[in-house]
């Protein structure tokens, strides 16, 4: 989804908790949750056979992964 972005997310996820938050919350209420996980957008279109688009997060939000990156560089960087 983001090769080229992946180290530079997941440095941000340890050093911000506003960003550890926003993933981690959806991981706990749907990805290892066995009552909500079939509740999950992604879920739901993989199980249609389909794709999800790139930043659909799991309760149906769509957040533009890389320009997301980009803003908090620039805001760590300040």
């Amino acid at each position: 989804m983001f090769p080229d972005d992946l180290l530079e997310f997941f440095k941000l996820l340890n050093q911000d908790q506003t960003i550890y938050e926003f993933v981690a919350k959806p991981t706990y209420r749907y990805c290892l949750s066995k009552e909500n996980c079939t509740h999950c957008a992604r879920y739901k279109i993989k199980k249609d056979g389909e794709q999800p688009p790139p930043g659909l997060t799991p309760d149906g939000q769509k957040v533009d992964i890389a320009d997301s990156i980009v803003q908090r560089k620039i805001a760590l960087e300040e």
